[in-house]
């Protein structure tokens, strides 16, 4: 019994490698898209694009805040706090990404950009939205050890994402389009991803534990400066560069 548990183990953790190796894989599509986007927008829409990319990307830290984290470690030890732990990440993920989407708004009205960037950053804002709720789904497949539905989440939002981001440029259609593309599928995945979850693993109520979220936040803060360093320390330059220069041209070079 003791070698066939083993033999399990090992047969899973193999299988869990191979999928998370395929999820983190087709990062590489988006990637290419940007390549691809740089060359078909030119450097002033690609800047503009650039910008709102890595601002938003800075204001979604408050969204994620350590708990997807938090969320695997614990649940993936203890698996009945699936339910407390679920129901109230999941309305704390709400509040903080709203909250961060008020921040961009906030931005806007206090600074001078053109319309069209402010279009952009608002469209992006939606974008890191859904984007922290289907990191928080693939948070709860990694918890329960299913790598092969967060394959299957990431990769079919990467695959769509980059394809139909190919076809909307190569049709001539401009940076809006595609900044729309960015947001329905990204809405598209975080309804899918709520789907598997509800049917496969656990059904998602909304919790309102007001202590919890006290104690979880106050767990979470360290890897949430963590990672708002990190990704400052990476996307800071294009905000700089474009709030000085206000020139999106140099930031799409």
């Amino acid at each position: 019994m003791r070698n066939v548990s083993k033999g399990g183990l090992v047969n899973r953790a193999k299988r869990n490698i191979f999928y998370k190796f395929l999820s983190e894989s087709s990062r590489i599509l988006p990637a290419l898209l940007f390549v691809y986007t740089a060359r078909k927008l030119g450097d002033e829409n690609f800047g503009k694009l650039s910008f709102a990319y890595s601002f938003t990307g800075i204001c979604i830290i408050v969204a994620d805040f350590g708990l997807n984290t938090i969320l695997i470690r614990n649940v993936s030890r203890h698996k009945e706090l699936t339910s407390e732990y679920i129901g109230n990440i999941f309305v704390l993920k709400i509040i903080l990404s709203l909250i961060s989407v008020s921040g961009i708004g906030l931005f806007v009205l206090f600074t001078d950009y053109p319309s069209e960037v402010i279009t952009i950053l608002v469209i992006f804002g939606g974008v890191m939205f859904f984007k922290a709720l289907v990191d928080f789904f693939c948070a709860i497949f990694n918890a329960y050890e299913r790598m092969d539905k967060e394959a299957f989440l990431k990769g079919t939002n990467h695959i769509v994402l980059f394809l139909s981001g190919i076809v909307v440029l190569t049709m001539g259609f401009g940076l809006f389009s595609l900044a729309n593309v960015f947001l329905i599928v990204y809405l598209i995945s975080s309804i899918i991803g709520f789907y598997i979850v509800y049917m496969s693993i656990a059904k998602i109520r909304p919790c309102f534990n007001l202590k919890f979220w006290k104690f979880i936040l106050r767990e979470s803060l360290p890897l949430a400066l963590a990672v708002a360093f990190t990704v400052i320390y990476f996307k800071i330059d294009v905000i700089m560069l474009s709030l000085i220069r206000g020139d999106n041209s140099e930031i799409g070079w």
